[in-house]
């Protein structure tokens, strides 16, 4: 037996009867004195919330009172309360590695209805596998590192702009790097901010001179990321500019890389009508002043909602609205219509554009308008009749797009896209913004179509997440990794290949033969590289392959 290993186990079974979700399909009485029976190195606790402040503080009293050096807490998933839960036993002495959470809820109660004793059967035989994991843990020492006090920054827009000026604002030096020549990233190309309808080239000029100027933030534009090594603390982010690759350093990395407008390519004329633009090109127009433009057609949801886009923009229903009031207020006579599929309700000034005297006619997705030579034809939902509108020009509503090289640059970061190409969160309710690996953190409509407010926003979120994991000091994470025996490992480098968070990698050993080094910062415990390695070299240090017989012999009742 190791040092570290306890000499015994006195475990300690706390179920929770979670408000009767629990203590409802399953006796928890039966269950109670069924696992208590006999056994005299486990003490068995009931209460209706383990997660809840008074069930915590019990928790922590028993494990004081009774010597407790292994805890099971039967109740809900580890995702939404292992962590409150191995605070409070950390707190009360326990190592978390010694600490196991039986998921009765998901696994037992909701999935066997009405079989009260079948479903009291199969939570003992997951208790005991529980007992047997918890108590035939190793207490593990907490990894804690350094870390670098500096960010980088990847985006030049609104995201990216706000993200950089509110580290520096907390003294933390920032590098922003952007791969245009120019800062602003799209509202560089648009006319007036909604809902202020100020100048948009003002405000862009304004937060750009502020962001350059500032001694704290090292702007580089033309620079492209093209390589990121490292983790959380301690990033490696190789750029390059003019041919020439630099290395740049920093404990954070903030993704605000934007998006692009789609270019609707052969829909409804678009680049064969030269009076068909989109509304992104309309704003250009608006800034330049409109000539011999009186009649306009505004099309919405061109190419989105759609079999390949079945997203909503939410971007593009206000920018419209936007700009019609603004021709209204600039064009004497102005006639526009409106073609849409609906209108969110989150879209602003609806009220005030109808009020003004812009038209809204509901068109059908299977019945699209068609754009002729002098009309627009759409069959009306609404009066179930068929329009024609003469138009001098017709302006598409498109919607916003992941800019090229977005999925690239995610898995440089480690990040995954979603089925569109947008930057995902792990689990939007329960992990929101909370991005793997922790360290990088995203903003703006990297993520997800977004206004300026939610870029804003998203950055002020993303810059505080950073600061407070840079002000630290050290980082620290719990030693739920993989580790590899080094008189086995053969240097095959499979493990290297399969892993997707880059965590082993091959180093010369003092005998000049290649062995796997595992990034314990970088590693997640998924157990991948263990299932590749041809010698069994690796092994999940938390979770031993000991563990796992004794827990399979629980559950069989060996």
């Amino acid at each position: 037996m190791s040092g570290n290993e306890p000499a015994s186990s006195k475990v300690g079974v706390f179920l929770c009867e979670c408000g009767g979700e629990i203590a409802g399909p399953i006796d928890v009485e039966k269950l109670s004195r069924d696992l208590s029976s006999g056994r005299d190195e486990v003490s068995i606790h009931v209460t209706p919330y383990w997660c809840s402040l008074p069930g915590r503080r019990r928790l922590r009293e028993a494990i004081e009172q009774e010597g407790l050096n292994a805890v099971v807490v039967a109740g809900c998933s580890e995702r939404t309360h292992g962590a409150i839960i191995a605070e409070a036993a950390r707190e009360a002495g326990v190592n978390r590695n010694r600490v196991a959470i039986v998921n009765l809820l998901e696994h037992c109660a909701r999935v066997h209805p009405g079989r009260r004793p079948a479903a009291t059967s199969k939570a003992a035989r997951m208790i005991r596998m529980g007992v047997a994991k918890a108590g035939g843990a190793r207490p593990l020492e907490t990894i804690t590192e350094d870390v670098h006090r500096s960010a980088v920054v990847v985006g030049g827009g609104v995201a990216g702009l706000s993200a950089a000026r509110a580290l520096a604002a907390r003294e933390i030096p920032v590098v922003l790097v952007e791969q245009e020549q120019e800062l602003g990233g799209m509202l560089r190309g648009v006319y007036l901010l909604f809902p202020s309808y100020g100048d948009s080239a003002r405000f862009v000029s304004e937060m750009s001179d502020r962001t350059v100027t500032h001694p704290g933030i090292d702007v580089r534009t033309g620079t492209t990321v093209t390589a990121v090594s490292g983790h959380a603390g301690a990033y490696t982010v190789t750029v390059e500019a003019a041919g020439a690759s630099e290395d740049l350093s920093g404990g954070c990395i903030i993704l605000a890389a934007g998006a692009d407008v789609l270019v609707p390519e052969g829909l409804f004329g678009y680049g064969v009508n030269p009076r068909v633009v989109t509304q992104y090109e309309f704003e250009d127009m608006l800034r330049e002043g409109l000539s011999d433009v009186r009649r306009i057609v505004m099309i919405q949801c061109v190419g989105s909602r759609n079999a390949e886009r079945p997203y909503c923009s939410r971007v593009c229903c206000t920018a419209t609205v936007k700009n019609t009031i603004t021709v209204l207020e600039a064009v004497a006579g102005a006639e526009i219509t409106v073609l849409t599929r609906g209108f969110a309700e989150y879209v602003g000034d609806l009220d005030r554009a109808r009020e003004s005297g812009v038209k809204f006619l509901r068109y059908d997705p299977e019945r699209p308008p068609e754009v002729a030579d002098e009309t627009v034809k759409v069959f009306d939902v609404m009066s179930s009749a068929d329009v024609a509108i003469p138009y001098d020009l017709v302006v598409l509503a498109t919607p916003l797009v992941p800019r090229a090289g977005t999925a690239e640059l995610a898995r440089t970061l480690g990040l995954p896209v979603d089925d569109h190409g947008f930057v995902a969160e792990p689990h939007t309710k329960l992990r929101p913004s909370a991005y793997a690996p922790h360290g990088v953190f995203v903003a703006g409509s990297a993520h997800w179509p977004a206004t300026v407010t939610e870029c804003q926003s998203q950055a002020f979120s993303a810059a505080s997440r950073a600061a407070e994991l840079l002000d630290r000091g050290t980082i620290e994470r719990e030693p739920m990794i993989a580790v590899v025996d080094e008189l086995t490992c053969r240097g095959c480098g499979e493990c290297v290949e399969a892993c997707a968070h880059d965590a082993p990698c091959l180093v010369e050993g003092e005998d000049g033969i290649k062995i796997s080094k595992i990034d314990a910062l970088r590693c997640v415990g998924c157990g991948v590289c263990i299932r590749v390695c041809p010698p069994s070299a690796i092994a999940l240090q938390h979770f031993t392959e000991q563990q796992l017989l004794s827990m399979i012999g629980a559950a069989a009742g060996t």
